[in-house]
C-alpha cells in the first residue's frame, strides 16, 4: 500500500512515520507542498495522511486534486481538538477518516486498515465522534422532524458504516428502497453526498 504523508511540521511528520513503519507492507512517501511540485506524487498512492490546521484551503484544494486524479485515493485527516470544526470541514469536502492528534498512536493504523473504497461513510475515531456529538447536544427540532421514522433508521444504519446492500439487509428492505430513502434524506438535509449527510447527521445530533 502506497501511503503519502502530507504534513509540513517535521516533528509531527516524524511521529506519524514512526507509527506507520510498524506496518511493514506500507510503502511510505513524504511530501511537503511548500517544497516540491504536485507532479512528484506517486501515481499509485492509496492513502494520504494530512493534518487539519486553522487555515487549510490551499491544502484541501491540493488533496482534492489528488482525489480527482484517482478515485481510489483515500484521505485520513487529524488535528488538535480545538480544530474539530476544521476536521469536520475536511470530511465534508471528501476526506475518508478523521481523528485527533492525541489519538494517533492508538488509532491511526486501525483506521487506515479499516478504509475501503466501498465504505459509505467516513471512519471517525471515538474521540472525534464524541466531541462532534457533544458540541451539538441540543437536537434541532426542525431538522429532526423533517425525516420520517424509516428515513431515520436508514440514516442511522448508513452512519454506522453499512453500504446500501448491508443497510437493506438489516432493515429488510431492498437496496433500491434504501437508495430512494437516501435521495429523500439528501433533499431534506440539503446535502449532496454521503459524507455531507453523515456530517450533517453528526453535527445535528440525528444519530
Amino acid at each position: 500500500m502506497q501511503v503519502l504523508v502530507l504534513i509540513e511540521d517535521r516533528k509531527v511528520q516524524t511521529k506519524v512515520l514512526k507509527i506507520l513503519k510498524i506496518q511493514k507492507q506500507f510503502n511510505i512517501r513524504c511530501y511537503n507542498p511548500k517544497i516540491g511540485p504536485a507532479d512528484q506524487i506517486p501515481g499509485n498512492t492509496s492513502v494520504i495522511i494530512t493534518e487539519a490546521g486553522a487555515i487549510d484551503k490551499e491544502k484541501q484544494e491540493l488533496v482534492g486534486m489528488f482525489q480527482n486524479a484517482s478515485t481510489t485515493i483515500q484521505v485520513v485527516v487529524f488535528g488538535e481538538k480545538i480544530h474539530s470544526a476544521n476536521i469536520l470541514q475536511w470530511l465534508c469536502n471528501g476526506a475518508d477518516a478523521g481523528l485527533f492528534k492525541d489519538e494517533l498512536k492508538d488509532n491511526l493504523l486501525p483506521i487506515i486498515l479499516q478504509l475501503r473504497p466501498e465504505l459509505s461513510m467516513p471512519v471517525l475515531s471515538r474521540g472525534l465522534l464524541s466531541t462532534l456529538q457533544n458540541n451539538n447536544k441540543v437536537k434541532p427540532l426542525s431538522t429532526d422532524r423533517l425525516l420520517t421514522p424509516r428515513e431515520k433508521q436508514v440514516l442511522q444504519v448508513i452512519t454506522r458504516g453499512n453500504n446500501y446492500k448491508m443497510a437493506g439487509n438489516k432493515l429488510n428492505i431492498s437496496r433500491e428502497t434504501v437508495r430512494a430513502h437516501i435521495k429523500n434524506i439528501y433533499k431534506k438535509l440539503k446535502v449532496n453526498s454521503l459524507t455531507e449527510m453523515v456530517a450533517k447527521a453528526i453535527t445535528d445530533n440525528l444519530v
